[in-house]
């Protein structure tokens, strides 16, 4: 367990100072420990970033001071005591040899008695008496994402999205049609008796798939191809990807018989979308490019234009919990600049009776359904398009999915057609 606790907590501390992520940084330390410990670093890890909120909370109800450097440790002892069935005894003791391993063994005292007090009183939590911030502290959710949800979607349908935890260990794939039809990948889940559900787009499994051709199936969420559904792209097309990496539309539009360039503005997402692409053996155009900044070579030359442009990830803060601790209210507003910078850009791109798709991984209006309804009013040449996707629609006719109503993403499609 000392392992499990001592990595964790390198990890945690490490997001915390560079503002890393979690994912990326879990995967370098995972792969330095035995089979046995890797299971419950990885719990602690995702679990104390995830609840950062709440434990910090209670935390300071016992300690009105803790030095950034003790603050994981107490963490993790902290979320032991309300989320794993560890004796209480053992995670106070574990926490405090952390603190010795970890180089804070001067803070071994203090970290002894907070979490004894802790323990002594979990069941009884003084939450605020604010709306808003006992929200926040009960999910572990920042007070201005709460606010933004219930000027957004009212308060019950607010609750509902930052109370969601999906606990399904499922995962996403469809079939490489290359190789064969969906079908036909179907029969082999059933032959090798491998544990899936059907969806719109695919399969959500469990498990590794042994026994299934491992180049029959790709991993992708349903979010991502969802948006290339709902383009409604065919063979032939012309398709310009504008935010493609790491490349999961290109290659999936390029799969369906597309002619598709894909575009990133960093050199090295350019090349992950080229080795993406290569290692499926699908053909495409991956380009150096900025998506903010008029390119005259793709002026009315795309049938489809694709813009997953950069947003605050709210809707997969489940799978990326270091979106809650470092995104902002003020980065919102940021960000939907850049949003509507790249749908003037792109509208430029797309021929007479072509498609526009602007999508995010994002719940908020500011970021969804308000950017492209400033850029209708502003273009009057394009209109919104219905989505054939068999989905609640808002009244605008987007497509704004919720994960605990529709068991994907939080994610948003809009269709936009250039009628002349």
């Amino acid at each position: 367990m000392r392992e499990s606790f001592l990595a964790a907590y390198r990890c945690i501390d490490d997001v915390y100072r560079k503002k890393s992520f979690s994912g990326v940084g879990l995967n370098k330390i995972l792969s330095g420990l035995s089979p046995s410990d890797k299971p419950l670093t990885a719990k602690l890890v995702y679990g104390v970033i995830d609840k950062s909120i709440f434990l910090t909370y209670i935390i300071r109800q016992y300690a009105k001071t803790v030095k950034p450097s003790v603050l994981p440790i107490l963490q993790i002892g902290a979320y032991c005591l309300y989320f794993l069935s560890i004796p209480d005894a053992v995670a106070v003791n574990e926490s405090v040899e952390l603190a010795k391993a970890a180089g804070k063994g001067g803070a071994g005292g203090f970290v002894n008695a907070v979490l004894k007090n802790i323990a002594k009183n979990k069941t009884d939590i003084r939450y605020p008496s604010d709306k808003i911030q006992r929200l926040s502290v009960l999910y572990s959710y920042p007070q201005w994402a709460v606010r933004r949800l219930i000027e957004d979607y009212g308060e019950e349908t607010a609750g509902q999205i930052i109370s969601f935890e999906p606990k399904s260990d499922f995962y996403h794939i469809r079939n490489n049609p290359y190789i064969l039809t969906r079908a036909e990948l179907e029969k082999q889940l059933d032959g090798n008796g491998v544990e899936y559900k059907k969806s719109d787009g695919g399969f959500f499994v469990k498990g590794a798939l042994d026994g299934v051709d491992k180049k029959a199936f790709i991993i992708q969420s349903l979010s991502s191809i969802f948006v290339c559904m709902a383009s409604g792209v065919k063979k032939g097309d012309r398709i310009l990807d504008l935010c493609a990496a790491p490349g999961g539309k290109s290659v999936f539009c390029a799969q369906l018989g597309a002619e598709v360039t894909a575009c990133d503005i960093h050199p090295h997402r350019v090349s992950l979308i080229e080795k993406y692409a290569a290692s499926l053996n699908v053909k495409l155009s991956a380009r150096l490019n900025d998506a903010t900044v008029f390119n005259k070579e793709f002026e009315n030359a795309f049938d489809i234009v694709l813009c997953d442009v950069p947003c605050s990830g709210f809707g997969v803060v489940s799978s990326k919990p270091d979106i809650k601790l470092f995104k902002t209210d003020a980065a919102i507003s940021s960000l939907a600049q850049t949003q509507k910078k790249i749908l003037e850009t792109a509208c430029r791109y797309v021929r007479r009776g072509g498609r526009l798709v602007y999508s995010t991984c994002t719940l908020f209006k500011a970021e969804n359904g308000d950017v492209v309804n400033e850029f209708l009013s502003a273009h009057g040449n394009f209109a919104v398009e219905e989505i054939c996707l068999d989905y609640p629609k808002t009244k605008e006719g987007y497509l704004q999915f919720l994960p605990h109503r529709d068991g994907t993403d939080g994610f948003f499609i809009a269709l936009l057609k250039r009628e002349y």
